[in-house]
């Protein structure tokens, strides 16, 4: 294998991984996004009136 292709093959392999790494934290963004979500339309249906307030602070919409 020459330099150029021995470069070649490690900057596609990081590459690969970078990418790897980049959409398994786009899906635990999206669990996290899911989870608060959950969590604020729990917190708004408890009927706590401090669970209301940080709902309608953090503008979550839920009320």
């Amino acid at each position: 294998m020459t330099k150029m292709s021995f470069e070649n093959h490690i900057m596609k392999q990081f590459d690969e991984e970078l990418e790897e790494i980049r959409t398994r934290l786009m899906e635990m963004g999206g669990k996290v996004e899911h989870a608060v979500k959950r969590g604020g339309q729990r917190l708004s249906r408890t009927g706590d009136r401090r669970g209301r307030k940080t709902c309608r602070r953090n503008g979550s919409g839920y009320r």
